[in-house]
Formats: C-alpha cells, structure tokens, sequence
C-alpha cells in the first residue's frame, strides 16, 4: 500500500491506510486476549461433495496468522508445509472446536451447507460438529492477502469469539 501510494503520490492517505489496517487489527487483539483459543481447522479447498482433497494451511502463512489473530489456534500449524493435504482421519484426530472452510468459489446454498456438515457429521462425534461449530466463509476475497485481509480475521473472530462482537 505505501509503495503503490509512493507511486501514484498519494503516501499521506497510504499511511493513514495502513495505521487503519493496523488499528484494526490490534483492536481484533485487544478484543480475544486471554480469551480460551478454539482449536481450529481451516480447509481452504476439498470436493464439495465429500471429504477428499482437503488442503488446508500449515505454519507460517497469513491464513495461519489470520487465525492467530483472530483468537484460535490452527490445529495443522505445527506442520512445516505451507499447504498440505489432510485426512478426514487426521481432522477428526487433531479434534477440532471450529471448522472453518473458506470456499470463495462455492455458491453455498442451505441445501449444499446442509449436505456438508453432513459429511463432517459422518466422521463421529468432533467437537466443531456436535457443537455447531462449522463456519463457510465464502467472501471473494477469502483466500487472498490483500488491504481486505482485515475483514475476513474479523469475521473469523466473530465466528471464534462471538460475545465480543455482539450483533449490530
């Protein structure tokens, strides 16, 4: 933003940009601190008619650190791999609080949103399904690190936190 703003010589409003994306995040901070961190699993692709392919984000990527932020705790962020590919034996192992599957190509219809769940509901008795706990977030720019990556950590804090962002 400061570099494009240089460019088009507008650095006063690039700076004034950049302090609000900062603010906004540290008040998303400031809202979750010492709050328990749900563990949580973030898909950023699979088949949307099963659980096959499911890719999701590994340590060290802004999708990590949007959860970080956003008060939760990535379930595969320990792995080294930027994107790996997981089993549903592996999600149901790591034993996930929130689903969270980031699907900005996807028209969810409840219909569709039903039939997903229902396939993670087929893996047993995971704590994000049995407590409601699966999100689809499908904003365009989901899966994109862009000046818009603040709205969706603070979307994904409303999901993980909702008494601290009470309805509007």
């Amino acid at each position: 933003i400061r570099d494009l703003g240089g460019l088009l010589g507008l650095e006063r409003e690039a700076e004034r940009m950049v302090t609000r994306f900062h603010h906004r995040l540290d008040d998303v901070r400031s809202r979750v601190e010492g709050r328990p961190k749900p563990r949580v699993l973030l898909t950023i692709s699979r088949q949307p008619d099963r659980l096959t392919n499911i890719l999701t984000s590994g340590r060290g990527t802004f999708l990590d650190e949007m959860i970080d932020i956003a008060g939760g705790v990535n379930i595969f962020g320990h792995l080294d791999m930027t994107y790996p590919q997981v089993s549903p034996e592996a999600i149901l192992a790591r034993r996930p609080e929130v689903i969270l599957e980031i699907m900005p190509e996807v028209a969810i219809t409840p219909e569709l949103r039903e039939r997903m769940i229902e396939q993670w509901r087929s893996l047993g008795a995971m704590p994000a399904v049995v407590g409601g706990r699966v999100h689809f977030v499908t904003d365009e720019n989901g899966l994109i690190p862009s000046p818009r990556y603040v709205e969706i950590v603070e979307k994904i804090a409303r999901i993980l936190h909702p008494e601290d962002y009470p309805e509007r």
